[in-house]
């Protein structure tokens, strides 16, 4: 399983507040990258934060084996993007069609494989997530979790 997480940063602020072309967007990359959704897109418009800088639409859709799901804050400028699937596409297409919707001006993406024989926990691979300090906010801002008995 392939997992993606791509945050874009510096983003066309209109269109991430745009509903129609999130849902535009939804549909072009599953089919562009031959992912079959299970499901049309779920789009939630999120404009009730105390915070004004975290308004914005949170979106997913279901894919056979995986899923997308996109947060955007227009205020911010900036789209977290995570996918998880099941196969292989070429994510030079994903970043072409997020770059022609969203006109980003920098870009943080991760892959990571999600197949794994072993199912135990090896706290090597547990990777710090940055912390940028009081303004930073997003997925990546992770709670670790030490000595738990899974």
């Amino acid at each position: 399983m392939n997992h993606i997480m791509i945050d874009c940063y510096g983003a066309n602020e209109s269109r991430l507040d745009d509903m129609r072309g999130i849902n535009d967007l939804f549909s072009e990359i599953t089919g562009t990258l031959s992912l079959t959704a299970v499901m049309p897109p779920f789009l939630l418009p999120y404009y009730y934060s105390k915070n004004p800088l975290d308004v914005g639409i949170s979106a997913f859709v279901l894919l056979e084996g995986g899923h997308i799901t996109m947060h955007t804050f227009p205020q911010r400028e900036c789209v977290f993007i995570d996918m998880l699937v099941d196969g292989y596409f070429d994510p030079r297409r994903l970043r072409e069609i997020l770059q022609g919707y969203f006109n980003y001006t920098d870009e943080n993406i991760v892959r990571t494989e999600r197949r794994y024989l072993d199912t135990s926990i090896d706290k090597d691979r547990i990777l710090e997530p940055g912390y940028l300090g009081e303004g930073d906010f997003g997925p990546h801002i992770i709670a670790r979790i030490e000595d738990c008995d899974v």
